[in-house]
This record gives C-alpha cells, sequence and structure tokens, in this order.
C-alpha cells in the first residue's frame, strides 16, 4: 500500500523515492526523511496531544491521519527536507468504504501533506479534508497539479 501510494505521488511529479530500512515508534522531527507509522488509538491520541493537534477543549479529534513536511533554508530557499505520516491503526471503515480502501486514500492524503499540499475544497480530490465515499485510490486533477507545482 505505502509504495503503490508512493508510486502514484512519483508517476505524478516525477519525484523519486528510496526506502531507507524501517523504525519502532512514532514519527520524530527527523529533517531528512519521511518517516511512516501506525499507532493504534491511545498511542495515536497521545502524539495528537503532544504535538499540539488537539484544542483545548477537545479530548479527541475525531482524525485517522496525520501527516506534514520539515523543511530547512538551503541556499536562503525554504525546502522541503522531509515529512512524516502517522495513521490510526484502528481507524474504521464505513458500509460504503472498506477498511483497506481507507488506510490507503488516508496513507495517500497524508503522503501529499508531508510534501506540503494542502486541503482542497473539491470532494473528487484526495487531498478533500475528508474521506469521501466512493472515491477511486488515485489523485485528481487538482491533486496532480498541485504536487508537480510543488515538486518542480
Amino acid at each position: 500500500m505505502v509504495g503503490r501510494c508512493l508510486q502514484r505521488i512519483a508517476d505524478a511529479t516525477g519525484v523519486s523515492f528510496q526506502f531507507k530500512g524501517t523504525f519502532t515508534g512514532l514519527p520524530g522531527k527527523d529533517s531528512s526523511i519521511i518517516e511512516i507509522a501506525w499507532a493504534f488509538d491511545d498511542e495515536f491520541k497521545n502524539w495528537e496531544r503532544d504535538n499540539g493537534k488537539l484544542s483545548s477543549s477537545s479530548a479527541e479529534s475525531g482524525s485517522i491521519g496525520w501527516g506534514g513536511p520539515e523543511a530547512a533554508f538551503i541556499d536562503g530557499s525554504l525546502t522541503i527536507t522531509g515529512g512524516m505520516v502517522l495513521l490510526n491503526a484502528e481507524m474504521e471503515g464505513s458500509p460504503h468504504t472498506d477498511i483497506a480502501t481507507l488506510h490507503e486514500l488516508t496513507m495517500l492524503h497524508e503522503l501529499c501533506h508531508a510534501l506540503n499540499l494542502g486541503h482542497v475544497d473539491d470532494k473528487r480530490e484526495v487531498m478533500y479534508p475528508s474521506v469521501v465515499e466512493g472515491l477511486p485510490i488515485q489523485l485528481g486533477n487538482g491533486d496532480r497539479t498541485g504536487l508537480f507545482t510543488l515538486t518542480s
């Protein structure tokens, strides 16, 4: 699944990805790679709390994944150097979206965040902020355009 999602992004952008190995624990602040991890509910919620993803009035976010870039100034330009993806391993599907599809759509969405792509208002795009029933596991035209713009 991770490989398929990375390949979709590579096909849309020309960016290549290289597997660097596995790690245990949750994504940290390693700015040289994109770390991808799964966490069970309690660990996922603790990570959200520890990383400021929950408002003070909320005990839980309802999120099923998080992703974002790491960046550094290189030769005077802000450059994405790595990122992270964290999925809730206990996310639940719905009557219309099986769990495997939900995991893959969420992985693709969060990987796009790791490359600094933001949310959009178009429900036909992977970067819509919530899962849309029946959305195919593929990047929409706007997703591809945004990724190409960010990586070129």
